[in-house]
């Protein structure tokens, strides 16, 4: 009798969300241009939640999730769907975008 074998196999979310939990300085943008869209989401939020919790603090950890989605070209609808915020939170997440926009218009 065959026993069910378990997949390995992991989404490119979950498996960014994994990297992202236990990234100890962030990815560079060039490794994360090489990256599917859904790994680059999982990737920030897992960074988000990792930021969320070593400083007690969801404030945190949004912002860094809309830094690194800003910095990494992350669909912030994408982003701002998989982290389920409040409407204060989104708020935070569009100024970093925002603030990203304005530095790339210096250069």
């Amino acid at each position: 009798m065959r026993g069910r074998q378990k997949s390995n196999f992991r989404s490119p979310f979950a498996l960014g969300f994994e990297h992202g939990a236990e990234a100890v300085e962030d990815a560079s943008v060039v490794e994360m241009d090489a990256r599917v869209p859904e790994y680059r989401v999982g990737y920030v939020v897992g960074r988000c939640y990792s930021e969320a919790v070593r400083q007690t603090s969801l404030l945190a950890g949004v912002v860094v999730a809309g830094e690194l989605g800003a910095k990494f070209g992350v669909d912030k609808s994408a982003l701002v769907a998989a982290l389920r915020l409040s409407h204060d939170h989104e708020l935070v997440i569009d100024e970093k975008y925002a603030d990203d926009d304005s530095a790339d218009r210096r250069k």
